[in-house]
């Protein structure tokens, strides 16, 4: 039996509330926030801010925040995400996390993962490289070297708004 309108707009809708527990979480994660301490999260929605608003307490519950929907939050010093809709999370990092501390942190992963994205691009570069090893080889190491610069992107975001530059 197919689903009617409804239901395919509330399966739409819960899987966005999953995906927002899910990106707080993903925060607390990143900068090792304790489960027990609560956070404070805006959501920012151009298109689902009702939906949000709805369900603010149950995405508050499951990912011990105190939620406000198209609240104003300083984007300095704050974890973002953005969800597939292009709805963005917001949480003010300062008095929970050691903004100091963990810029260095961040800006310190970010010097590393540049050290091994030149090396791997010199090596890349190297036709002595890429003519003698086995072409799976070579293929891993651009594989490689794409998830490295996704990576460097999303750890350039992060040094952004935390260190705000």
């Amino acid at each position: 039996m197919p689903l009617s309108h409804e239901d395919k707009e509330a399966l739409a809708g819960f899987d966005l509330v999953r995906e927002a527990v899910g990106a707080v979480r993903q925060i607390r994660s990143d900068y090792s926030i304790p489960p027990g301490t609560s956070i404070d999260v805006s959501i920012r929605s151009l298109r689902n801010a009702k939906l949000f608003r709805e369900h603010s307490s149950v995405i508050g519950r499951l990912s011990r925040s105190a939620v406000k929907v198209d609240g104003k939050s300083p984007t300095a010093g704050a974890a973002h995400a953005v969800l597939a809709d292009g709805t963005e999370l917001i949480v003010p990092l300062g008095g929970i996390v050691d903004l100091t501390k963990e810029c260095g942190k961040l800006r310190t992963e970010l010097d590393q993962l540049d050290k091994q994205l030149e090396s791997l691009s010199k090596r890349l570069e190297n036709e002595g490289f890429t003519s003698r090893a086995p072409a799976q080889v070579v293929e891993s190491e651009r594989k490689k070297r794409d998830e490295w610069l996704k990576r460097r992107e999303q750890l350039a975001e992060k040094v952004k708004a935390v260190c705000g530059g």
